[in-house]
């Protein structure tokens, strides 16, 4: 027999994940969640992308 398991790469339980582990796999990875790596990643992509322009990042 055959196993499947799905790798999230999700950062948030939620609706994604539901269906993630409704779709018959054997195994779903949990969501990475708020881990500090992944926030400085957010943080140092978010800084490099403002770094190329000089146009105002909308709020809100």
């Amino acid at each position: 027999a055959r196993r499947v398991a799905v790798a999230s790469y999700l950062l948030a339980p939620g609706r994604f994940l539901d269906r993630m582990r409704a779709c018959g796999a054997d195994a779903v990875t949990a969501p990475i969640g708020a881990h500090d790596a992944a926030a400085r990643l957010v943080l140092r992509r978010y800084d490099e992308a403002r770094s190329r322009t000089s146009e105002p990042v909308p709020v809100g």
